[in-house]
């Protein structure tokens, strides 16, 4: 912060008494780390439609470190972990069998997945998988369930790291 303070400053005094609204009513001013190439919708993620947190394109997200992460699981740990979430899921058999019928969002993101035959949400699985994001794949070898994902957080409203890009470029905050 030190080395940009004069610009945090000046960003500051120029958005001094702005407020940003919709419909004549604050807005829900929610950011992720990064965003894919597009911005998740609200509705996508969270399940309530929000106008104005709709998918747009969101350059500048892969500077990111997290931008592209993996996360390998044995078979085992999948459904150890399954088993306290999801515990419907039959994950018996071929692994690569475990996920079926994704649902995407148009950015990319896992809205539901048939995971073991339960329909669950891409959000949930998130988090039990401790993955960077829901727009992911997976591949399996040798019963080890590898998970790559693209993007940082849920991905609603505004990317950081495509914020900073934007600066950069020499973009002002309006």
């Amino acid at each position: 912060a030190e080395a940009n303070r004069s610009a945090i400053e000046q960003a500051v005094q120029d958005t001094a008494g702005q407020i940003v609204t919709y419909d004549k009513k604050p807005i829900i001013a929610v950011f992720s780390a990064a965003a894919g190439e597009r911005t998740e919708t609200a509705a996508d993620v969270w399940g309530s439609e929000i106008p104005y947190l709709q998918s747009v394109e969101s350059p500048g997200g892969e500077s990111c470190p997290k931008y592209h992460g993996t996360v390998t699981l044995t078979a085992d740990e999948v459904r150890e972990r399954a088993a306290q979430t999801f515990p419907a899921a039959d994950l018996t058999g071929d692994p690569a069998d475990w996920f079926k019928a994704s649902e995407r969002s148009e950015a990319g993101g896992i809205i539901t997945v048939k995971f073991g035959g339960v329909r669950v949400q891409g959000t949930a699985l998130r988090t039990m998988l401790g993955l960077h994001s829901t727009n992911f794949t997976v591949s399996v070898q040798d019963n080890r369930l590898t998970f790559t994902t693209v993007g940082y957080g849920h991905g609603v409203g505004l990317s950081q790291w495509g914020a900073r890009y934007l600066a950069e470029q020499g973009k002002s905050w309006r």
